[in-house]
């Protein structure tokens, strides 16, 4: 372990977050041993918590010293958790460390928050990690996510580009010559994309914001007559000559000013990390990718994953970072910062002993975790807040349970019991 990447990760908030489990279990150890001797000696009420005490501060330095010296790298994705890029990266990963060099670790953060992939990674060690992004998990459009993640950054892989196209039913007689005369539905997504105003005042047609659905069963109702979204939702359809593709916005075309767009995901690395390290990357990169694991992966999804080299990742991610600052002028959907969130959880848990004694602990056991939980999250959804509420619930009660039952200790219920 190097001295540069030990400085690294003491400054982690993984690494102070056990520090602070560490004291604070010393803590109370402490208090646990200044109970009569006898209490401490039988099991009982002193015992017990000396025991589970010194148990979570052998566990804790054993945590600390491993996290200082794990060999791993890490890769930091922003995919969301199941979803089919999700699990066809995983599938990648896991293929990757098949091959030789260091073992790669998953960590997973969503958005473009504080504590998101993007964020995170910049408070790494370059050696040590690798940023695996996708478009579709930001919270701003595909041409300002390449702006920001080719900040600071140089891809390894464009893992893949799923261009978006123009397309129009088999049956119908539309050429380029009458593109104007069409109404056309186009994925919401394109809103606020230089991308979308500049076909706009290149093309006289009628956009319609629509999703990818309400798109299919305008088609099928002549409700319009063309759809733009992205290719993969719409490839049954096109392998069924259901649909024909009048245009594809993959930059090629010099009709339409190579204008360009896609949804895209990408591996990258820190501009700092060494040559050496980047080719051992980029080798085994080539290698996973003709991994069984990876290619049987690749029969169950429709985005088009073919993980290109590290030239033409820049080439394409460029070229729409640039469109992204050509002309005309749009607006960035803003990103949640969570800088509050550390003070936040920082005055939650100084709080804890006072609301303990008020409304007791499992409520306000339940109401600060999940405060501390949601915030953590770089995104936050109804589904998610009921989530996180159930399993903090879950845990105020257990702990509650096994303290009263386990330890003989009764925790204060409060003055609305």
């Amino acid at each position: 372990m190097s001295y540069q990447v030990l400085k690294y990760r003491l400054k982690t908030i993984e690494f102070w977050t056990l520090v602070l489990l560490l004291i604070a279990g010393g803590y109370f150890l402490i208090q646990a041993m200044g109970m009569p001797f006898e209490m401490r000696r039988t099991i009982g009420p002193g015992f017990i918590p000396t025991i589970v005490l010194t148990v979570l501060i052998g566990c804790t330095l054993v945590a600390i010293i491993r996290f200082l010296t794990n060999s791993q790298h890490k890769i930091f994705t922003n995919f969301p958790e199941g979803s089919e890029d999700d699990t066809t990266f995983k599938a990648l990963a896991e293929a990757l460390n098949h091959q030789d060099g260091p073992r790669l670790a998953l960590s997973s953060h969503a958005g473009l928050g504080n504590f998101s992939a993007l964020n995170v990674i910049n408070r790494s060690h370059p050696n040590t990690s690798i940023l695996a992004a996708s478009s579709k998990a930001t919270q701003v459009n595909a041409e300002l996510a390449a702006q920001q993640h080719l900040n600071g950054f140089k891809p390894l892989s464009l893992l893949y580009f799923d261009a978006f196209i123009l397309a129009a039913r088999t049956d119908t007689t539309i050429s380029n010559d009458t593109l104007d005369e069409l109404t056309i539905g186009f994925d919401p997504q394109l809103e606020d994309t230089v991308f979308l105003e500049k076909l706009r005042l290149s093309l006289n047609a009628q956009f319609l914001p629509m999703d990818i659905t309400t798109q299919h069963d305008a088609l099928s109702d002549n409700r319009i007559d063309a759809v733009l979204a992205a290719r993969s939702e719409f490839t049954e359809a096109l392998q069924n000559n259901d649909l024909k593709t009048l245009h594809v916005f993959d930059g090629v075309a010099i009709e339409q000013d190579a204008l360009i767009y896609g949804d895209w995901a990408a591996l990258f690395v820190s501009e700092q990390q060494t040559s050496d390290l980047r080719q051992q990357n980029a080798t085994r990169l080539v290698e996973a990718v003709e991994a069984p694991i990876f290619t049987t992966q690749l029969q169950h999804v429709q985005v088009p994953w073919q993980p290109t080299s590290a030239d033409d990742a820049q080439a394409l991610l460029s070229a729409l970072a640039a469109q992204g600052t050509q002309g005309v002028k749009v607006k960035a959907r803003p990103a949640r910062g969570r800088a509050y969130a550390i003070p936040a959880t920082l005055l939650a848990i100084a709080l804890f002993p006072f609301l303990m004694s008020s409304v007791g602990f499992i409520i306000t056991s339940t109401l600060v975790t999940s405060l501390i939980m949601a915030l953590l999250r770089a995104e936050l959804s109804l589904f998610g807040l009921i989530k996180i509420g159930a399993i903090n619930i879950a845990i105020s009660v257990s702990t509650y349970m096994a303290f009263y039952h386990v330890f003989s200790i009764p925790l204060p219920l409060g003055l609305v019991w």
